[in-house]
């Protein structure tokens, strides 16, 4: 058993080619700063 007991969160995040969208990364970063791990999963518009 591990020590870690944060809690893990999946997020989904639209990447494009030029940028990353910042409400997905704010999102991020804001879980984070709550202290859950966060598992970032790109999506690539086409």
């Amino acid at each position: 058993m591990s020590g870690d007991t944060r809690q893990t969160v999946a997020g989904s995040r639209v990447v494009m080619p030029e940028h990353a969208l910042g409400y997905g990364l704010k999102s991020k970063h804001l879980l984070e700063t709550h202290d859950c791990k966060v598992e970032d999963h790109d999506l690539w518009a086409r």
